[in-house]
């Protein structure tokens, strides 16, 4: 039992990685360097749990992106080691927007399969799915506030930059 409590919050914590890193990947700089560590990810860094939460995003960040542009699964991971996210963005003229809701989805499939197979309770599920978007719901409230500061020239482009990652769009 106690191995099994273990495993769920591991998978919570890698849930929650997952969605998270990818939607701050999304926004990020297109220099790896900027972000603190090389691409893709942070493979190889720390022990088996980071490696096996760097794989999963990996992973869905792909899956993600064949989606969206329609291109082999293997070729977005191609991709996805020569290139950030921003470049492939404008790349396939995706949305960060559309590039949240196909990560949304992916995730919440991986949620559903861990309730499925017990590793997560339907409340558990629940909690994770909640914090995921309450976590889109201040990115998306910090990026408007962002472009308004912009715009009224409260703050400049500059400035901006340090608030969130990435040029707002």
């Amino acid at each position: 039992m106690k191995e099994k409590m273990k495993m769920m919050a591991l998978i919570c914590l890698l849930v929650i990685d997952v969605l998270v890193c990818g939607m701050a990947m999304a926004s990020g700089p297109d220099d790896p360097q900027e972000m603190g560590f090389g691409a893709p990810f942070h493979r190889g860094r720390g022990g088996g749990q980071e490696l096996l939460a760097g794989y999963v995003r990996e992973n869905l960040t792909a899956q993600a992106l064949a989606e969206l542009t329609k291109q082999p699964v293997a070729t977005m991971q191609k991709q996805l080691e020569e290139n950030r996210l921003p470049a492939l963005f404008d790349q396939y003229k995706i949305t960060p927007e559309a590039f949240h809701t196909a990560m949304r989805g992916k995730v919440t499939t991986l949620v559903n399969q861990l309730v499925e197979t017990g590793y997560l309770s339907k409340d558990q599920a629940s909690k994770v799915l909640e914090g995921l978007d309450r976590f889109a719901e201040r990115q998306t409230v910090m990026k408007k506030l962002i472009e308004k500061g912009i715009k009224d020239g409260t703050i400049t482009q500059e400035q901006a930059s340090l608030l969130l990652p990435g040029p707002p769009r």
